[in-house]
C-alpha cells in the first residue's frame, strides 16, 4: 500500500534532501527562506509613520472607490441593456448535447465485441430491485 504524505518515512526523506547540499530540494528550500526573510525586514523596517499615512490613505480612498463605483453601476445598467437586445438579434447557439456517447476505452473496449456501449437493464431508467 502506498504511504501517506505525514507518514515518518516520507517526512524524513524529504528532510533529508531539503538540508542536504546541492540538491534541488536544498536551493529552493533556501530561496523560499530567502524571499519571505526580506518580505518581513521590509515590514520591520517600515516605521510607524508610514502605518498610520497609509492608512489613512486607504480611508480616503474608500471614499472616493465608494462614488465611483456608484457611476460605475449606472453605466453598467446601460452597457448590460445593451448586449441583451444584440443576444436576442443573433442566431441560437445549437446546445451540446451530454447523453451522448463518452467513447471511453471501456466503451470502445464493448463496441470492438459487438456489444452496446452501456449496459442497459430489463427495464429503462428504473433501479433494480437491491439497490432500493
Amino acid at each position: 500500500m502506498a504511504k501517506g504524505l505525514r507518514a515518518s518515512s516520507k517526512v524524513k526523506a524529504r528532510n533529508a534532501r531539503r538540508y542536504t547540499p546541492g540538491t534541488d530540494y536544498q536551493v529552493i528550500h533556501a530561496a523560499r527562506l530567502n524571499s519571505i526573510s526580506q518580505r518581513l525586514m521590509s515590514r520591520m523596517n517600515q516605521g510607524d509613520d508610514e502605518r498610520t499615512e497609509s492608512a489613512e490613505d486607504k480611508d480616503s480612498t474608500k471614499a472616493q472607490d465608494a462614488t465611483t463605483a456608484q457611476s460605475d453601476v449606472q453605466t453598467n445598467k446601460v452597457d448590460s441593456m445593451q448586449t441583451d437586445e444584440e443576444k436576442k438579434e443573433a442566431a441560437p447557439e445549437k446546445k451540446i448535447s451530454t447523453s451522448g456517447p463518452r467513447n471511453n476505452r471501456r466503451e470502445q473496449w464493448r463496441k470492438a465485441r459487438g456489444w452496446s456501449a452501456k449496459k442497459t437493464g430489463t427495464q429503462k431508467g428504473v433501479k433494480g430491485k437491491r439497490r432500493r
